[in-house]
């Protein structure tokens, strides 16, 4: 799932946006094992979730990926 999300980066061009999230302390600390667990940072793992999101299955994705 992890090259999925690089492909995408790689795909989409290689330019970055920094997120800001306000998210409950417990949830954050919740997401930091879960990502620990699995080897990754918090930030691979929010990567992760997002690219696997049904939205990058529908054809406005591929719309826009192809577009940028």
């Amino acid at each position: 799932m992890l090259k999925k999300a690089e492909s995408f980066h790689l795909e989409c061009g290689a330019e970055v946006t920094e997120l800001s999230l306000l998210v409950p302390q417990a949830q954050a600390e919740m997401l930091e094992r879960k990502a620990r667990r699995h080897g990754m940072t918090l930030g691979q793992l929010l990567r992760r979730m997002i690219t696997t999101h049904p939205v990058f299955r529908s054809p406005e994705y591929d719309e826009e990926c192809a577009s940028a």
